[in-house]
């Protein structure tokens, strides 16, 4: 955790330092009060020429770290060219020019909260930190309509009232007088080279595993068995070849869940030990309870309990790191991208023609759902402001029709500031469009919940693909190169690594937990629904019962911030919430 306050006193201004020590949380600049507290992973702070300086990095802060910042500090070097690989978050304060500078890695896996009011300014990684720094943690009912759509809430607003957050990659320079933002720059497109594609991926991958593996030698990888997990693993294995690989699954309810088996045949084939986690009905019931507690958020993918578990039991036997795929399909090519690359020429003639619009009520009677039936069904709105624009499409779980019936919310409502968030790059194609998007909203919060996780149990969640070195390299090549096959790219640099093609060119299986095993009636979710019915009416949450996914997802996120309501504002504790949740699981079955 990293929480930063700055208060203003009602005093004469004195020498620009009167007291600063670096064990010290709490001293003087001047008229301001300082406040600055690190957590154990990788916390830092520094007292550069006039300025106070602290963050968090990927590594524990060396000395040639500290050298290295002070010299671009000095030389004026941009706060957030400064990140660098290494830094994942950093807040300079200047006295002089009473200005607090906040900075924030794409790579970041941080949440970063902050609160500026005039002569008042609070910037946190944790919840917990903000309460500590005075602030009420209440949640903000107008972002549940986005959040009942997309299972998360886009920055720069946040689910607590009267906290704004960064976007990844965003810097803002906030005045302390007047408690105003009076810079806003946003994550910058890094530049084009012309370094052969395949050797340059692999090289500066490598570079980036290599570094952390020097730093956490007994290092895990998250392998599912699919393209971008299987590529860090191959790379790794290369010069550490006793790496550990780890997967999850939902085979404690849903034996068909095949991920482990798909994960052990591409780590039989690396020659890497792998465990398939697995766990119980009941530990999930409590996991959850767990994961929203570290997460401090709701978690948004089902799988985030797993891995909440899993990182419990790396951390137990010595795992200090664990590296995720997260990220890749967006720099490299999912299936939107191929979507909009192979139809791109329809979907311009349906915008033009409108043709969709009268298309979409009779798809949906006969529930025409196939590739080429959303294709012809979608309005291609070219306001970003409207919710039917192609970008909002992506990411969106909730049922529409559901959530406004609920609240009685226009379109705006349900996309937040999202529009505002993509402006910064509507001059961009559409494929690079599809890129921000993902690596600014979807992939940012998720390894923002799963890197809390994975802090809470004292292990650091290492994402490769959203290192500034790796974006640059990846997003410097043409889509025309990406998309020649399914992740090419990635592919490519796996055959280089001898894996054979039965491997790579094996279909993507879509593993999870469907609905019918936790959001029916009397399925694994019913003691939450229950106990949910004290805020929400309990016809809605039946009518919410079933299998349909856009049904099913509000569902989950309307009983995930149930559970978080619970634990941040009425205050319960993990072990009583829990341990309600459980009880009420054994009296229904021994009602049966």
């Amino acid at each position: 955790m990293l929480l930063v306050m700055v208060r203003s006193r009602s005093v004469p201004a004195g020498p620009v330092l009167e007291s600063y020590d670096e064990s010290a949380r709490d001293f003087s600049c001047g008229d301001l009060r300082v406040s600055i507290q690190t957590g154990p992973l990788f916390g830092f702070r520094h007292k550069i020429g006039d300025l106070i300086v602290a963050g968090e990095s990927c590594f524990p802060f060396k000395e040639s770290d500290a050298r290295s910042l002070e010299q671009g500090v000095l030389d004026g070097v941009p706060h957030d060219v400064l990140l660098g690989d290494r830094i994942l978050v950093l807040v300079v304060i200047d006295p002089l020019k009473r200005v607090v500078t906040i900075a924030q890695s794409l790579a970041s896996g941080r949440p970063c909260y902050f609160s500026a009011k005039p002569g008042s300014f609070t910037f946190s990684t944790s919840v917990c930190g903000l309460r500590e720094a005075g602030h009420e943690v209440v949640w903000n009912p107008a972002c549940t309509p986005e959040y009942l759509m997309y299972r998360f809430i886009a920055p720069p607003r946040s689910m607590l009232r009267g906290v704004r957050m960064l976007v990844g990659g965003q810097l803002l320079v906030v005045d302390l007088e007047e408690g105003q933002v009076c810079e806003d720059r946003r994550w910058r497109w890094p530049d084009g080279r012309e370094d052969d594609p395949k050797e340059e991926i692999t090289n500066v991958l490598g570079a980036r595993i290599e570094e952390w593996l020097q730093s956490f030698p007994s290092a895990g990888i998250l392998l599912s068995g699919g393209l971008d997990s299987s590529l860090l693993a191959a790379i790794a294995r290369v010069t550490y070849p006793d790496i550990h690989t780890f997967s999850t699954n939902f085979s404690f309810a849903n034996s068909d869940d095949g991920e482990g088996q798909y994960a052990l045949s591409m780590a039989r084939h690396l020659g890497v030990a792998h465990q398939v986690y697995d766990t119980t009905p009941e530990r999930y019931l409590t996991g959850l309870v767990e994961s929203i507690s570290a997460a401090e958020a709701p978690v948004q993918h089902l799988q985030s309990v797993l891995l909440h578990l899993l990182f419990q039991d790396r951390a137990a036997v010595g795992h200090g790191a664990i590296f995720c795929g997260d990220g890749g399909d967006n720099v490299f090519g999912n299936a939107s991208h191929e979507f909009l690359y192979r139809y791109g020429s329809a979907i311009a003639f349906l915008r033009t023609m409108r043709v969709s619009s009268g298309l979409a009520p009779l798809a949906d009677a006969l529930g025409w759902h196939s590739q080429w039936g959303t294709l012809l069904t979608r309005r291609y709105d070219r306001q970003l402001s409207s919710v039917h624009h192609f970008l909002w499409l992506f990411g969106r779980y909730g049922d529409r029709r559901i959530v406004q019936s609920l609240f009685s919310c226009d379109e705006a409502a349900l996309l937040g500031e999202r529009p505002s968030l993509l402006e910064a790059y509507c001059d961009k194609p559409l494929l690079d469009q599809v890129t921000a998007l993902g690596l600014l909203l979807n992939v940012h919060a998720t390894i923002t919940i799963w890197g809390k996780l994975a802090e809470a149990s004292g292990v650091y969640l290492a994402c490769p693909y959203t290192s500034p070195s790796v974006l640059a390299a990846g997003m410097a090549i043409k889509w025309d190169v990406k998309l020649r096959e399914k992740k090419y790219l990635v592919r490519a640099a796996l055959r280089q690594l001898g894996v054979p093609d039965a491997l790579i060119v094996r279909r993507k299986l879509s593993f999870g937990f469907p609905a019918r095993f936790w959001a029916l009636k009397g399925a694994l979710f019913q003691p939450i629904v229950d106990m949910a019915t004290q805020v929400h009416d309990v016809g809605v949450l039946e009518s919410l019962q079933r299998e349909e996914g856009g049904a099913s997802m509000v569902l989950w996120c309307l009983l995930n911030q149930f559970l978080w309501t619970q634990l941040f504002e009425v205050r319960r504790s993990v072990e009583d919430l829990s341990g309600e949740i459980l009880d009420r699981r054994r009296s229904a079955a021994k009602s049966r």
